[in-house]
C-alpha cells in the first residue's frame, strides 16, 4: 500500500473502503476491465476473484472458457498467472458474494 506522503500528486490518488491508496485513472481503468471481462465469461471473473485470494489458484481452462487466455489478454494477469496489485485492490472493493454469486460493483472511494 502506498504511503500518502510518498505520492507525488496526491489530487490524483483516491483512498479506497479498505484503506488502500491507488491511482483514481487506475481504478477506474481496471473497473471497467473488470466489466469486460465478466461480458465475456463469468467463470473467467470468478476465476480472478479466487486468484486474488489464493495465488496457487488453478485457472479454468476448457474448450468452453480459457480464464488465462482471457485475463491475460485484458491485462488483469501476467503470462505467469500473476495478478498485479491495483488488480487486487480493485477486485477487494469491486466484488460482492461468493461463488457463483459473485458480483461487480463500482468501488467506494475518497480523494486522498
Amino acid at each position: 500500500m502506498a504511503s500518502i506522503q510518498n505520492i507525488k500528486d496526491p489530487s490524483l490518488m483516491v483512498i479506497l473502503k479498505d484503506g488502500s491508496v491507488v491511482s483514481e485513472k487506475q481504478l477506474i481503468t481496471t473497473t471497467k476491465t473488470l466489466y469486460k471481462a465478466q461480458e465475456e465469461s463469468f467463470v473467467a471473473i470468478y476465476d480472478l476473484v479466487e486468484k486474488c485470494k489464493n495465488p496457487n489458484h488453478q485457472l479454468t481452462i476448457t474448450p468452453f472458457c480459457n480464464s488465462k487466455k482471457i485475463l491475460t489478454r485484458l491485462g488483469l494477469i501476467d503470462g505467469e498467472e500473476r495478478v498485479f496489485d491495483i488488480v487486487k485492490n480493485a477486485v477487494k472493493n469491486c466484488t460482492e458474494g461468493k461463488g457463483i454469486d459473485i458480483k461487480l460493483k463500482n468501488p467506494e472511494y475518497t480523494r486522498a
